[in-house]
C-alpha cells in the first residue's frame, strides 16, 4: 500500500511516530505551510507593501487508535516533548 504523503511525529527522546500507522493514524491535519500577514499602503492608485510578516500557522489534526492500548503508547510517546511534526507530500 502507498500513501500520498507521509506524516511522522518525532519526540524529545528521538522515537518517531508514523502517523500513516493503521492502529493509529492522523487525519483531517490543517495549518500546514507559512501564514502571511502583509501590512500596504495607499500610494495614489497603487498600494505599496510596507511590512511582510510570516509566522507559522497552528497545525492541528485528529487522530484515530485501534483500541486503548495503541491510545496508551500513543500519550507515553507524546509525554516526551517538544514534538515535531514531519510532512512530505
Amino acid at each position: 500500500m502507498t500513501h500520498v504523503r507521509t506524516l511522522k511525529i518525532t519526540n524529545a527522546a528521538g522515537r518517531v511516530w508514523d502517523c500513516m500507522r493503521p492502529d493509529g493514524f492522523m487525519y483531517q491535519p490543517e495549518g500546514f505551510g507559512i501564514g502571511k500577514d502583509n501590512e500596504y499602503i495607499r500610494s495614489g492608485i497603487a498600494y505599496e507593501k510596507i511590512e511582510d510578516v510570516s509566522a507559522q500557522k497552528q497545525i492541528a489534526f485528529k487522530m484515530v487508535f485501534k483500541d486503548y492500548s495503541v491510545y496508551k503508547e500513543f500519550a507515553e510517546f507524546a509525554r516526551r516533548t517538544p514534538l515535531v511534526l514531519g510532512y512530505m507530500p
